[in-house]
């Protein structure tokens, strides 16, 4: 989802700057602000994408697999649309 954000982000920068090479009228804290979010993001998403790296890492390491070549087994997982049911059986508080 995010990467798709990034790729939003990244057609709004282009449209801008093609309309200001037409002198149409674009204002220049458009543009500014569209690449400061969409770097902000792809900031974001960088970090994510390393502190999900350690995370492999260190179960790697505790679990004494013998290769990064592993998948977490999720399907004991409760999927978003079981999370209705679930809480609806829950008792009241």
């Amino acid at each position: 989802m995010s990467n798709r954000l990034l790729l939003v982000y990244q057609d709004e920068i282009n449209v801008l700057q093609k309309r200001a090479a037409l002198n149409a009228g674009v204002d220049i804290a458009a543009i500014l602000k569209a690449e400061y979010e969409r770097d902000e993001l792809a900031l974001q998403l960088s970090g994510a994408s390393d502190r999900l790296q350690q995370l492999r890492k260190a179960i790697q390491l505790q679990a004494q697999l013998p290769s990064d070549q592993w998948e977490l087994d999720t399907t004991g997982f409760v999927r978003p649309d079981q999370i209705i049911g679930i809480a609806s059986s829950l008792p009241d508080a």
